[in-house]
């Protein structure tokens, strides 16, 4: 044997028994801050559960794919969860992002079957009625029932914005477009009224967001045979570990509630002074909105930030070209990774902005900017009682 395999060897074994150690360090925490540190991803090779398998089939819907929430809905596990079980949220969360995706990819039949078995779970769930009559409503036997089933639950549930849309759309599509646009000019009012009340700004510190340069890193050069790389990378993820152990600060978190309210260039401005050592900021949308954001910044002591340095999360929320859009279902978040981000300063806390242009989209899928002066008037209106 060569001096050079001997010497690959015995870095090899160093970086088996530093991985070991690694792993050790972390049985010694406890377990709420296990699950919060190594988060879902690092779970799951531990233990599957059906929040995360959920969770993955979510990122799939997200891109449109529909092949694997199909085949896990029809696993045998999955089929067996009723409504009030412990993992029926999970199950309702995967349902209901299949039927919009099916919904916005026109697959009628697919859609039909889905949203049937979601009404069979829970037939008092409006939405899941909304995508049954929608699909009845593209049938060719049943088109009248569904349009019937619409206009009835709309009557009955008027706040229902699946209902509302699907609704508007049936009776544009029938031809009678002067009631469908009264319906998306009444219901746009109301969508200005939501979209400007309700953002909430969350912030704190997590582990997986501080360790994911160096995880990354360590991935890349393990794969190149980088070995005294990796172990430096280690090294920097064992330093991070052991500040979140013994930083008591770092466990503190805190949030806002923000409002939202175009400025004279149309442009939305969120933030709050927040602790210069946090990691993670978290911006929370209103339930049940349409609107799509762009022109996305975000400034740090009045000072711009580079976004393609910021990890995104979205959920109910999908990147679309250079904008960020709403998918009209549950609690729409999106969570930035600013770990990575140049946040020196003298104080302890620092002035996080985030500024944007808002896009509302109506029943009939028509978009029109928030501007100052559309949300100046509907503040008019409210404060006249019209």
């Amino acid at each position: 044997m060569s001096r050079l395999q001997v010497k690959v060897i015995a870095n090899s074994l160093s970086m088996f028994g530093a991985l070991l150690v690694l792993a050790l360090m972390f049985a010694t925490f406890n377990k709420h801050e296990f699950i919060d540190g190594l988060g879902s991803g690092w779970i799951a090779a531990y233990k599957e559960s059906y929040a995360s398998q959920a969770k993955d089939i979510l990122t799939e819907l997200q891109s449109g794919r529909t092949d694997s929430a199909v085949s896990l809905l029809k696993e045998s596990d999955w089929t067996k969860i009723q409504f009030g079980d412990r993992a029926y949220h999970d199950k309702k969360i995967v349902l209901a992002n299949l039927c919009r995706v099916l919904q916005g990819k026109k697959e009628y039949s697919e859609l039909l079957h889905w949203a049937a078995v979601w009404r069979g779970l829970d037939e008092r769930d409006v939405n899941a009625m909304a995508f049954w009559y929608q699909a009845l409503y593209h049938t060719n036997d049943r088109k009248e029932k569904g349009f019937q089933g619409l206009a009835d639950t709309r009557e009955k549930f008027p706040k229902n914005i699946l209902v509302q849309r699907f609704y508007a759309q049936a009776l544009f599509d029938s031809g009678e477009t002067v009631l469908a646009r009264a319906i998306a000019q009444d219901f746009q009012a109301e969508l200005i009224g939501r979209v400007t009340k309700g953002w909430k700004l969350h912030w704190k510190w997590k582990i997986r967001h501080a360790i994911f340069g160096p995880v990354r890193a360590l991935k890349q050069h393990i794969a190149a045979g980088e070995l005294l790389d990796a172990g430096a990378d280690l090294a920097e993820i064992w330093r991070t570990l052991l500040e979140w152990k013994n930083n008591k600060d770092l466990k503190k978190k805190g949030h806002a509630i923000v409002p939202v309210f175009p400025d004279q260039d149309d442009l939305i401005h969120i933030g709050a002074d927040i602790p210069r050592n946090m990691s993670t900021v978290q911006i929370n949308l209103p339930s049940f909105i349409n609107i799509r954001i762009s022109d996305l910044d975000l400034a740090i002591d009045g000072v711009s930030q580079d976004i393609s340095l910021v990890t995104f999360k979205y959920v109910n929320l999908s990147p679309v070209m250079s904008s960020i859009k709403t998918n009209g279902q549950g609690d729409p978040y999106l969570v930035l990774n600013i770990h990575g981000l140049d946040k020196t300063g003298d104080s302890p806390l620092m002035a996080v902005a985030i500024i944007f242009r808002i896009s509302l989209i109506d029943l009939l899928g028509h978009e029109e900017q928030l501007s100052y002066e559309l949300a100046t008037a509907k503040a008019g209106k409210e404060g006249t009682g019209q």
